[in-house]
């Protein structure tokens, strides 16, 4: 069955646009434990990471 999909919502209400990527990626709620459960790790990381991509750019 296919599911329509407003572009206009899609690009004005987050979490529409949330839903929309979470079911595209497959991106569960043990998706976002794992991501929790991590954040103390990940969060001062992600200046090192970006700084990295922007350098490689």
């Amino acid at each position: 069955m296919t599911e329509h999909i407003d572009s206009n919502r899609l690009s004005q209400d987050l979490r529409y646009r949330f839903e929309y990527i979470s079911k595209f990626i497959n991106f569960t709620h043990d998706d976002i434990t794992a991501l929790n459960t991590s954040a103390t790790i990940i969060l001062p990381l992600i200046p090192v990471i970006v700084d990295g991509v922007y350098r490689k750019l």
